[in-house]
C-alpha cells in the first residue's frame, strides 16, 4: 500500500471580487489533513507575499518558484485559468517539504490550526519512523539476519503501531497471506506476534482497544489464529496466548 501524503492542497475554483472599487481573483484552496477538511481563499498578491516571507526566513535553500506577475490582461478567463495551474504546482511542491508546511509562514497561509498543525508534525515523524526501520528490515533480510517470516511478523507490527489510520488495510493483508501461505511460525515469533516487543505492541494490546472497528477485527484474527480449521498450528498458538 502507497502511503497517503498527509496532507493535500488543491485549488479547486477561482472567484471574482472587489475593494474600493478594485476587482480581484480570490483562488479557493481545498485543505485535507487526514480526515478534516476545510477551504481557504486567498489572492495572488499572497502568494506572493507568502513566497518573500518564506525567503527572508533565510532556512531553505531551494523555494518553489511563485509564477511572475502580469500588469495586463490579469483577469483575462484563459490567463487565470493558467495561473491557477501554476499556482497549484507551486503548492504541491511546498508540500513536498515537511519543515515548510510547518513554519508558521505557511500554517497561517492554509490557515492551519496550532493543534492541527502538531498533529501533523506527529504525522511526518511517525512516517519517518516507519521508513527508516522499513528500510532497516529490507537491509536485514537482504543480509539474511532476518528470515522472511520474521520480516513479515516484524512488518505487520510495526504497520500496525505506526499506520494508525490504514490498520485494518494491515489486518486484512495479514489475513490474507496467512491463509494463502499458512506459515509455520516458531514460538519466538507467534509470542512476538501477540505481545510483541520493546519495539512494538502486540496485537493483544490493540484487543483491548475494541471500542473502534479496528479493534474488533483484530479480536476476530485473534480467534481465528486460535482455530485449527483455519490454523494448523494453532495449539501452539493456544499455549502461548
Amino acid at each position: 500500500m502507497t502511503e497517503e501524503p498527509k496532507i493535500r492542497v488543491l485549488i479547486v475554483d477561482h472567484l471574482f471580487d472587489s475593494k474600493g472599487g478594485r476587482k480581484y481573483i480570490n483562488y479557493v484552496i481545498e485543505v485535507l489533513i487526514v480526515t478534516t477538511k476545510w477551504k481557504v481563499k486567498r489572492r495572488f498578491t499572497d502568494f506572493l507575499n507568502l513566497d518573500r516571507k518564506l525567503k527572508n526566513l533565510g532556512q531553505f535553500s531551494e523555494l518553489p518558484k511563485v509564477p511572475g506577475k502580469k500588469l495586463l490582461g490579469n483577469q483575462n478567463e484563459a490567463f487565470i485559468a493558467k495561473r491557477q495551474i501554476k499556482l497549484q504546482e507551486y503548492l504541491e511542491k511546498l508540500m513536498e517539504n515537511q519543515s515548510l508546511i510547518l513554519t508558521g509562514e505557511v500554517t497561517k497561509f492554509l490557515e492551519i490550526s496550532g493543534v492541527l498543525a502538531n498533529y501533523l508534525g506527529t504525522l511526518f515523524r511517525r512516517s519517518d519512523e516507519i521508513r527508516h526501520r522499513r528500510k532497516l528490515l529490507v537491509s536485514q533480510l537482504k543480509n539474511e539476519q532476518i528470515t522472511e517470516d520474521e520480516f513479515k511478523i516484524h512488518d505487520f507490527l510495526l504497520n500496525l503501531n505506526y499506520q494508525e489510520e490504514n490498520k485494518i488495510y494491515y489486518l486484512e493483508r495479514f489475513k490474507d497471506d496467512f491463509q494463502k501461505s499458512h506459515p509455520i511460525y516458531d514460538q519466538r515469533l507467534v509470542q512476538k506476534l501477540f505481545e510483541g516487543d520493546e519495539m512494538d505492541k502486540g496485537m493483544i494490546h490493540f484487543c483491548h482497544r475494541n471500542e473502534n472497528l479496528a479493534g474488533v477485527r483484530m479480536l476476530e484474527l485473534l480467534n481465528l489464529l486460535l482455530q485449527v480449521e483455519y490454523n494448523r498450528d494453532a495449539e501452539k498458538y493456544r499455549r502461548i496466548f
